[in-house]
């Protein structure tokens, strides 16, 4: 069973109610205009997803997770939904994302411009990633940057994961095709990054500046 807790009425579920506890057992084919195709979370909210899909879901920014708040997600798998600019899975912005025992994979970033992480966008923001695969995730467009995980002025930590099979295909430049990370704190343990790609350079992790 899928059970989302929210503790704001103001956060924005797409598939729900407005009710602060709802069980589910997926969060499938829902669409936004502008952030979080399925899930959209606001600065003072608290939200925890556990035992979800979140799949096949599209917006501009998340495809599947747009975060602003507090997020934890367990136990879940993130696959397949889409966004135009940036977070084909989630997308953290100005938050916090625990993330433990999940799996995000076959997210994209389609974009006629930049794309940023394929499969996590993480800006401004801390992200913490235990016991999670990061895999088959794409940023295209003419700019690409990283295919599994994009951070941004970000403290990012990854223990016991794997980040494999990710693509970073710009047309122009693409980087990072694992993780693309510029000014963050980046720390892995019993992390493997390997057989990832980008059109560019850094196949697994580009790591600036």
């Amino acid at each position: 069973m899928c059970v989302l807790y929210r503790a704001s009425p103001s956060t924005c579920c797409r598939a729900l109610t407005s009710t602060t506890r709802a069980p589910y057992r997926s969060i499938i084919n829902n669409s936004a205009a502008s952030t979080g195709g399925a899930v959209s979370t606001l600065r003072n909210d608290t939200t925890t997803l556990n035992a979800c899909t979140v799949s096949g879901n599209s917006a501009s920014i998340g495809g599947g997770i747009a975060n602003r708040g507090t997020l934890t997600v367990d136990s879940s798998t993130i696959s397949k939904n889409t966004a135009t600019s940036a977070g084909g899975g989630i997308s953290t912005t100005g938050g916090s994302a625990t993330i433990t025992n999940s799996v995000i994979n076959s997210n994209q970033v389609n974009s006629s411009g930049t794309a940023l992480g394929g499969g996590i966008d993480c800006e401004n923001s801390t992200l913490s990633l235990t016991g999670c695969t990061v895999n088959a995730n794409e940023a295209n467009g003419t700019n690409a940057y990283g295919g599994g995980i994009y951070c941004l002025n970000s403290t990012v930590s990854l223990q016991g994961c794997t980040v494999n099979g990710n693509k970073a295909n710009g047309s122009s430049v693409g980087e990072g095709g694992g993780i693309y990370s510029f000014n963050c704190v980046l720390t892995r343990v019993d992390t493997v990054v390997k057989g990832n790609n980008a059109t560019t350079a850094n196949d697994n992790i580009f790591q600036g500046p």
